[in-house]
């Protein structure tokens, strides 16, 4: 994306909601209304940040995908939204990132949402951002490992464009679903993702310190969008700690870490992004340590990438079949494990893609370590790596 733009650091946008607050939308509106109902205001906000020197713009979709996991068909808003951030971008040569947010349901075994049906929602609103002229497809504000992976792989097998992904981490450096930074950065990279990073819940300080871990895990542009810092209520309205001066000042020290892809997120504004311009426009993206790509995880534990012991092999075979008839079994034999990473096999089995589905969704429900698939078979690990939250 740097070589697209023909830039070494690239600015994206700052927060929408609180934006389009301000523009006029109405209290328990929808932002993603305002695409039919006043596209001229969506418009003036994109331009406002393309003023303020955002080389890519996301689209007023975010909230698509709550209406979406809940069965309601927001096509037409979202197809125009693409076109309105497209219609601002042309002028200034910027890109438009479609931009996805949640589902708003909780994936198995935490919720009711099937990992299939997670699927088919990303597909189809990757493929209907593609047609409606999106440049970037860009799941952001995610906490759960799996439906970021899931929507990475839909995007990538349902469109031929760039994917960007950012997750939202607390202070302690996990979502509160438990995922950490490394295994992000190892799962999302290995899912196929373009660029991936942190956005929301922090300030900037926070996000520095956030950064200088992503970049030992990954080799691909990372992205920072932190938040105004944090919010606090006066009045009845939500207000934020960091001045755009501030905000500019500390996050200026990103590229010299290898940080790349840079913008705000809630209680930013366009003053943010133009300060955040200036702050960096002498600035060069420096060297990176050499990351380490090649271990596995689960969403929370990184293993060393060294061969399991054997021994703790949680075998999913016809030998073992009988042994393993109940997943609780299975269960039984991980959490007396260590952290090792535990292997299951299902080579042989009838119905093994469906033994090993519920085996592998119950186990990372149940215990942290990383798992391991061997199969003869290639699409069996393509198949199952859709359920998995972590790199396996």
């Amino acid at each position: 994306m740097n070589k697209v733009l023909g830039k070494d650091i690239i600015i994206l946008d700052g927060a929408t909601g609180t934006m389009l607050q301000q523009l006029g939308l109405r209290p328990g509106e929808s932002p993603l209304n305002m695409n039919l109902r006043a596209p001229e205001l969506v418009k003036q906000l994109h331009e406002t940040y393309l003023k303020a020197g955002s080389n890519i713009i996301c689209s007023n979709t975010f909230s698509a995908s709550e209406h979406y996991g809940k069965g309601s068909d927001v096509s037409e808003a979202f197809i125009a939204a693409i076109e309105i951030a497209k219609s601002a971008a042309k002028p200034y040569d910027a890109l438009v990132a479609a931009d996805i947010g949640p589902i708003g349901r909780l994936l198995q075994t935490f919720g009711d949402l099937s990992a299939d049906e997670a699927y088919e929602i990303f597909a189809k609103q990757a493929k209907m951002a593609e047609d409606a002229g999106a440049d970037i497809i860009y799941f952001e504000t995610m906490t759960d490992i799996l439906e970021t992976k899931i929507g990475i792989l839909a995007a990538k097998a349902s469109t031929s464009l760039p994917v960007f992904a950012s997750m939202s981490f607390e202070s302690n450096g996990k979502t509160f679903l438990g995922c950490s930074l490394s295994s992000m950065a190892l799962t999302l990279q290995a899912a196929g993702a373009n660029a991936v990073g942190i956005n929301c819940s922090v300030g900037p300080n926070e996000a520095i310190a956030m950064a200088q871990e992503i970049v030992k895990w990954t080799d691909l542009p990372i992205i920072v969008k932190p938040n105004a810092g944090l919010p606090a209520t006066e009045n009845g309205v939500t207000v934020y700690n960091v001045t755009p001066s501030e905000f500019a000042d500390t996050m200026s020290s990103l590229p010299s870490l290898g940080v790349s892809l840079m913008g705000g997120c809630c209680g930013t504004s366009p003053d943010f992004i133009s300060a955040l311009v200036n702050s960096v426009k002498d600035k060069a993206v420096g060297e990176r340590p050499m990351p380490n790509t090649s271990s596995r995880c689960s969403s929370s534990v990184v293993d060393d990438g060294t061969e399991p012991d054997h021994s703790l092999d949680c075998r999913v075979s016809d030998d073992a079949k009988d042994a393993y008839s109940d997943i609780d079994d299975l269960i039984d034999l991980a959490m007396d494990a260590d952290d090792t990473s535990l292997v299951l096999y299902v080579d042989g089995l009838e119905n093994g893609r469906e033994i090993l589905k519920n085996a592998i969704t119950e186990l990372q429900a149940a215990v942290k370590n990383p798992l391991i698939v061997e199969s003869q078979e290639a699409d069996m690990i393509a198949y199952i790596d859709r359920y998995y939250r972590g790199k396996l």
